[in-house]
């Protein structure tokens, strides 16, 4: 949920839009640093259009329904929630979103690319 993310991620601003944005929505969500998503296939479309940002996805339970599956920067939400933060930091890395705060307090090591 947002509240739980609200909290993992303080001073985050989430942006909802609604059925009269999604054009720009879709093409905010496509160039978004970070995406937090749900299991739609609008969210999946944006997932894909999303090349260079960090895409924080639900976990599915049936493999096979998996829309997220194969895309690169796919970070699943309930690692986050629980604390483990060490995929979503790595894909940070891979991404070069760095972020001098979070870096320093989670110890990361990028290396150069």
């Amino acid at each position: 949920t947002f509240t739980q993310f609200s909290h993992a991620f303080p001073d985050t601003v989430f942006h909802i839009g609604n059925e009269s944005t999604v054009l720009n929505d879709l093409d905010h969500m496509a160039h978004a640093d970070i995406l937090l998503g749900g299991p739609s296939s609008f969210t999946s479309l944006a997932a894909a259009l999303n090349r260079w940002g960090v895409n924080v996805m639900p976990a599915v339970r049936n493999p096979a329904e998996d829309k997220f599956a194969g895309m690169g920067g796919v970070v699943r939400q309930h690692r986050i929630v629980s604390g483990d933060l060490s995929e979503f930091n790595a894909q940070l890395c891979a991404a070069r979103l760095y972020v001098t705060q979070t870096a320093r307090s989670q110890a990361l090591r990028c290396s150069p690319g």
